[in-house]
Order: structure tokens, then sequence, then C-alpha cells
């Protein structure tokens, strides 16, 4: 009788965990141990109701004792090692995990705990595999994509994910996650276009949904497709008006729109609701020059110093931060929080295996002078009924959005911001021995052509991507009337503004004084390169020069990439266009030298000075001395 009733006293205490009523849970299986006070069974239930009803030191001895009772059974030692983690002895817990997981039979569960627990600890890489061998166990298990997804998202392996997203999508179309997987691998590859058109399935699943158009807007501003993220943050206010996240999206669109003092407000408004978000803190301070109200400051100091928020927000706070204690005139002190900032940017990289390798560099650089050593021939391809393009390149901030605004002002062009398909298509004509196809070449150049901007009326685009300095000889061979403007500036007051500024983690050498100046050294012997074997086609422009001469800069500009003359481009500001990139305030200023922001730090910029001079880099203009 009494073994009947131990029986149902258990059975009703397993209904009672799973219900989550724990408490109860843990009086029924106390009654089942008076009839039974040895039986491993019931000690490992009750551990268990008793430490998720906040009873932790009662809990972690009937674990034990269960586990010493009866080692081979893994559910026990599952039990044990909740609590364990629970208490501090992650490492043991794992250790346990690990034991019943390995052991035969195969056990799915025991795996799929593990991978819980590995992702607890912070371990993403071995939690994914963890999770992959559960799949191979149970392919049907309903969690398993998206525990193996978020595994791979913690361990940074963005390859990995679209892998798991993309065969995830497929067998399950109708799950928003999934979708939302190959779109968050596909944006930290740098195709945002496959992003945008992932997490348009997400918002066909969830419509209406402002979280999801708020991702879908942002989306939409990297990918320089204001229209519709004008359109998603359209919607998503009118289903929540006052929604800090839309707010704070919408602040970023218009400041690239130039509409400042609405920006203002919507990010004002948008700390008011939540006084934590990182980004608006960030377009705040871009918006002012790093002047914030005292409570904005403090704000920014506590979240620079908080480990528990994601480290992207972090490295966003401590530029922030920098640019507030600069604008206060505490330059020691902003000179370190930017150095902190980096750190955490080089630390974000390289947990995704993310590395400025110099001489990995210099081989690519020696690759390009290699494949282009004379004047590239245009390839065997059919006219283009496309736009002609303008390349704007150079180091980043180094004037390259100027330069494209002035030219955007002209009737005849459509600014292009920074497209990313020539750089892909510069990776795949490296790997292409000899002279390409005409038919992959002109794969090459129509994948250009239909990621540009299109404006019935303009016959030129730009593209300002600085990085495209290195695809200048493939630019000559797709485009040979194209031009290729390439900006230079002092390479001590460049450096200083890349150090300074948030760069995402595709820009490898932004992150380190010596790596900046190394890179610069790298475009120096590209510029060097293309001016002598492009001719009239490469256009260089040293960023003071034309800033000191303005407007008078400007027509030389103009009939160098082959454009009439335009008043319109000396008052470029009165035309303005949409502008993606970090210098969308300043452009829209007065033009001026901007290289005083460096003056206040000597000291601490005589590691890039001196690495410049290893380089061979003069002061002023950043030519080889």
């Amino acid at each position: 009788m009494s073994a009947t009733l131990c029986d149902q006293l258990i059975e009703r205490g397993v209904a009672e965990l799973q219900a989550e009523r724990y408490a109860q849970a843990a009086r029924t299986l106390a009654e089942a141990r008076e009839l039974a006070p040895n039986d491993a069974e019931i000690l490992s239930l009750l551990g268990l109701a008793l430490m998720r009803s906040g009873k932790a030191a009662e809990a972690g001895p009937l674990l034990a004792r269960a586990v010493e009772i009866e080692p081979a059974e893994p559910g026990f030692t599952m039990n044990l090692a909740e609590w364990q983690a629970a208490n501090g002895q992650m490492d043991v817990a794992i250790a346990g995990l690990r034991t019943v997981a390995e052991r035969e039979p195969p056990r799915p569960r025991a795996w799929e705990r593990l991978g819980d627990m590995l992702l607890k600890s912070g371990d993403g890489p071995a939690a994914a595999r963890a999770y992959d061998r559960m799949l191979q166990l149970d392919p049907r298990n309903p969690a398993g994509p998206a525990k193996i997804c978020t595994a791979l998202i913690a361990a940074r392996d963005w390859g990995g994910l679209a892998d798991i997203a993309q065969a995830w999508s497929t067998v399950a179309p109708e799950s928003p996650d999934a979708w939302r997987s190959r779109a968050r691998a596909s944006w930290e590859q740098g195709k945002f276009r496959d992003a945008l058109e992932h997490y348009d399935r997400v918002l066909a699943l969830r419509p209406g949904n402002v979280a999801e158009l708020c991702t879908a807007a942002r989306i939409c501003l990297q990918s320089l497709d204001f229209a519709r993220a004008e359109a998603f943050l359209t919607e998503a206010h009118a289903h929540a008006p006052g929604h800090p996240e839309v707010l704070a999206a919408t602040g970023m669109l218009r400041i690239c729109q130039g509409r400042f003092e609405e920006a203002e407000g919507d990010l004002l408004e948008s700390l008011a609701v939540a006084p934590g978000n990182i980004p608006a803190y960030t377009l705040l301070g871009r918006l002012r020059g790093g002047r914030f109200d005292e409570a904005q400051y403090w704000n920014l100091r506590q979240a620079t110093a908080d480990a528990t928020l994601p480290l992207e927000w972090r490295i966003a706070a401590g530029f922030a931060l920098g640019d507030a204690l600069h604008a206060r005139g505490e330059h020691p002190s902003a000179f370190s929080t930017w150095q902190t900032a980096n750190a955490l940017a080089r630390e974000r990289n390289a947990a995704e295996g993310i590395h400025y390798q110099r001489e990995h560099v210099e081989s690519r650089i020696d690759r390009i002078l290699d494949t282009w050593k004379d004047a590239p021939a245009p390839l065997d391809l059919p006219p283009s009924n496309g736009p002609r393009p303008i390349f704007v390149v150079g180091m980043p901030r180094s004037g390259t959005t100027l330069v494209e605004a002035v030219l955007a002002a002209h009737p005849e062009v459509e600014a292009g911001g920074e497209r990313q398909v020539m750089r892909q298509a510069l990776d795949a004509r490296l790997q292409t021995p000899g002279t390409p196809e005409p038919r992959v070449a002109r794969q090459w150049r129509d994948a250009c052509l239909a990621d540009f901007p299109t404006r019935a009326d303009a016959s030129t685009v730009t593209d300002k991507n600085p990085l495209n300095l290195e695809a200048a000889g493939l630019i000559a061979e797709l485009f040979p009337d194209a031009r290729i403007v390439y900006l230079s500036r002092d390479p001590v007051a460049c450096g200083f503004s890349v150090f300074r500024h948030e760069f995402q983690k595709y820009w490898g050498f932004a992150h380190a004084l010596e790596d900046i100046a190394h890179y610069q050294a790298q475009c120096v012997r590209l510029a060097e390169h293309w001016e002598r074997v492009l001719g009239e086609r490469f256009v260089p422009v040293h960023y003071e020069a034309f800033a000191e001469q303005f407007p008078a800069s400007v027509e030389p500009l103009l009939a160098a990439c082959g454009l009439s003359h335009s008043e319109r481009c000396e008052r470029f500001q009165e035309f303005p266009g949409t502008v993606g990139t970090l210098s969308a305030v300043d452009v829209r200023g007065p033009v001026r030298v901007r290289n005083e922001g460096h003056t206040p730090y000597e000291a601490e910029l005589a590691i890039l000075r001196e690495a410049l001079a290893r380089h061979g880099l003069a002061a002023q203009d950043g030519s080889v001395g």
C-alpha cells in the first residue's frame, strides 16, 4: 500500500514541478521521502523542487545524495549540475554533464543540457558543438535550431549561423526566428541587401511588430535604402507613438537627412523614456559635438563601466563618453576613454577571428599591384545603359563625404554613398587568374550597376566607399569612363580622427594607432601606383587644399570628373541629399579645414607620429617622404 502511495506522490510531485508549483511539489515529495527515505528519485526530485523554490541550502545535499546512491542515472547528475551551476560551481557542473552526455547510449537531452550550461558560462563555440550533437541525435527537437543559432551568435560565428539558419528556414519557412537568424548572419557579414531580403520574410510573418519594424529600418539605413527606412519607421510610429527604439531610429534617419532639430527632439524624447538607450547617446553626441547635460554624461559613465551591457553598446558608450570628455576639455581622460573603446572593439573583432594582420594586408596590396602592373585595358563588355560612376576613395575621415556632397549637388549626379558591391567584385577578381571571362566580368559590372541608386535625370552616380581605392584597377577594367577621386589628408589629423570614431568591425585597422598608420602607408602605395598607370582617370585631391581654397577648388574637380560647370556645387549645402556616414553632421556646415581636434593630444599621438615616420609618411599631405 505504501509503495502505491509513494508512486502516487511521486507522480503528483512531478506534475507540480512541471506546472512550476515548486513549493507545493516540495511538500508532496517530502511526504514521499517519509515513505522511502533513501529513494534516489525522490531525493533528486525533492532537491530540484527545493532549489527552484529558493531553498538551495536544503537542496544541495539531497541532489548529491541521489547521485551517490545511483551514479549511473543521468537525470540525477543533470539535476545536481543545475544546482552546482546556480551555486558557483559551473566548471564542476559542466564536467558532470559532459560525462553523462558522452556516456553510451547517446542521450540528446544530456547534450542539450550541456549546451545550455556552456552557453550560460559564456562558451558559445562549445555550446554550439553540444547543440549540434543534440540535433544529430534528435533532429526533430523543435528547440534545436533556435538553440544552436543562439550559441552561434554568442560565438560570433556568422558563417556557421548562415548555414544553420538557411537550413532552418528551408524546413520551417513559417518561422520568423529562422529568417531573423538568416538576416543577422547576412548583416554581420556585411551583406545588407541580403539581410533586408530575409527580414522582409520576418515582417510578413509578424506584421505590425514594432521591434521588427525598427530592426528592418536600421538594416535599411545601413544598406542606404532611406525611403524604405522612412516607411518602416512611419508604420512603427503609427503602432507605438513614443516608443524609444522608434524614436532613436528616427533620430538616426533625420541626421542622415540633415533634419538636425527634429533628430535632436526624437533622441531626447527617446532618452526621456529609456535613459539607458546607448545608441541614442551616440547619435545625440554626434549632433552636439559631444556636449551632454550632466545626467546624460553620468549615464554614459555608468554605461562604460557596466560589464553586463552588450559589447557593442559598451563600445559605442566609450566613444560617446570620449567625445563628451573632449568637449569638457578633459583631454587625457578623453584619450584614455577612446583607447578603452578601441580595445573593446579589438576584443569584439578577435571573438570573430578578425585581426588586422599587417603582413597579410601588405601581401594583398602586393597582389593588387602585381595584377595591374600597367594601365588596365577595358574588358570586352557590351555597352552599359547604366549611369557613369565616379568613385571617391582614400582613407576614411579624409574628406570623402565632403567631396561626394559637392559632386552630388550637380544636377546630373546622384549620390550613392558607401556601396559594398565593388569590394565583393574585387575579391572575386583577385581569385581569378589571368583575364576574366567576359560573362563573369559582365556579372560583376551589372551587379555594381544594379546596386547604384537610380534617378531618371542623373547620368552619373557616386560611390564613396573609401576602400575602393584597392579596386581602382578593376574599376578601370569594368568602367573605362569612370573617374576615381582620391582624397588625402594630413596623416596625423586623419589618423587621430579615425582613432576617436567608432568604426564597424570591417575596418580592421581602425582600432590601434600603429595599424592606422600602417594602412595609411598602404593607401599611399596604391595611390602613387594608380596615379602613374591610370592617368587622368585618377584624380588626386588634397583635403586641406580643397577646403582652404573652396569654392575655387570646385571647378577643377568638376572638370577632372568630366562634369560641366554648376554653381550648385559651390552651394551644395542648399541642395542636401541623404548622407549615411559619420560625417553627416559636419558636411552640412561651412567648408573649412577641420584639423584642430588633435592639437591637445600631441603627447598621446607620439605613437602615431612615430609609426607614420617608420612608414616614411610625411606630415601635411600623407605622401611618402
